[in-house]
């Protein structure tokens, strides 16, 4: 198991934290588009056509802002966001709104630093 401090998780790790988070299994499979290697994360329907990415997609990670309380507040900058969820102490940010409420949402439920099994660093 490798350690990830949470306030620097970012896709497709954060994701997988959230779903640890939600109690949902995950899968993570890449493969080659064109000239990129696409990262596709697999939640709780382990559905490929359809991936879980609370961290991108609003239709994954909104239901958890609403559910959660989180609070989302853009930075004067215009590339950073803070969040916090409502019953918690911490304040993370994030360079969008999606990766900083998803961030929050993680220190909330697991803490500062989460496990992530069968990663690579």
């Amino acid at each position: 198991m490798t350690i990830y401090k949470t306030a620097e998780l970012s896709f497709p790790k954060l994701d997988m934290a959230v779903a640890n988070a939600e109690g949902l299994r995950w899968e993570m499979d890449t493969h080659i588009s064109g000239d990129k290697i696409v990262v596709v994360f697999a939640g709780p329907s382990s559905n490929r056509a359809n991936p879980y990415s609370p961290s991108c997609w609003w239709s994954d990670g909104g239901a958890i802002i609403q559910r959660a309380r989180i609070g989302l507040i853009p930075q004067e900058d215009g590339n950073t966001w803070l969040a916090k969820v409502a019953d918690s102490d911490w304040i993370v940010g994030g360079t969008t709104a999606l990766e900083a409420a998803m961030r929050a949402y993680v220190v909330a439920k697991l803490g500062k630093e989460v496990e992530l099994e069968g990663i690579a660093s």
